[in-house]
């Protein structure tokens, strides 16, 4: 009798963890600065996030110039507030790795950022943030910082 009662705890257990998890995706579009020009960057990605608190996710872009590139990045972040579905302020900070690739050639880097989601309804959202993707790959390090607006979903 004494087994089947821990059995039974398992679900119980698995339920608590499950509740404390969610996801979200964005879709973004901003204009920054980079290489001494203006840049232009349009985004997509998401994260998976534990006990309202951290998360890890991807993203998939394009940063659009004079020679144009796109990027992938695996992200870490840190909700401020608490990512729970009952509020509507989410501050976040966010850094990882980032692949910048061209038609024949590509750079490792990373980013960082920090923003807020804003939840309009327990499923759509609106997003603000500031992003910096860092390259290394020659001697200065290059940078490519974005403003960027759009739209969260979970």
């Amino acid at each position: 009798m004494l087994r089947q009662s821990k059995f039974l705890l398992i679900p119980i257990l698995l339920t608590g963890i499950a509740a404390g998890q969610s996801a979200n995706g964005y879709l973004t579009a901003g204009v920054g600065s980079g290489a001494s020009s203006t840049i232009g960057e349009f985004a997509g990605g998401g994260e998976f996030v534990v006990a309202q608190t951290v998360g890890i996710g991807g993203e998939l872009g394009v940063v659009t110039k004079h020679s144009s590139f796109g990027f992938f990045s695996l992200d870490g972040s840190v909700h401020l507030l608490r990512h729970a579905a009952s509020g509507r302020f989410d501050p976040f900070v966010s850094g990882g790795y980032t692949r910048a690739f061209e038609l024949f050639s590509g750079a490792n880097g990373g980013n960082f950022g920090f923003g807020l989601n804003y939840w309009l309804t327990d499923r759509v959202g609106v997003r603000v943030e500031l992003r910096d993707l860092v390259f290394s790959a020659g001697a200065p390090s290059t940078n490519y910082w974005v403003f960027r607006g759009g739209i969260a979903f979970r």
